[in-house]
């Protein structure tokens, strides 16, 4: 027996957004399309780049 509230759960996983736009008032989403988003995800692309270029020097050296 299924619970009855199983339709409205399906329902809203749909309504999910992975980005949000700035003008929308949706409140389902992961990431929001303005500049303090985009910032901080350059600085976490720029840090991620810096490990791997820090673990392959040290792959290298060792």
């Amino acid at each position: 027996m299924e619970p009855e509230n199983k339709n409205n759960m399906n329902n809203k996983k749909k309504e999910f957004e992975f980005i949000k736009e700035s003008n929308s008032d949706k409140g389902n989403y992961v990431f929001q399309n303005d500049t303090t988003t985009k910032t901080g995800a350059y600085i976490i692309a720029a840090v991620l780049v810096g490990l791997i270029v820090a673990v392959a020097i040290s792959g290298v050296f060792m």
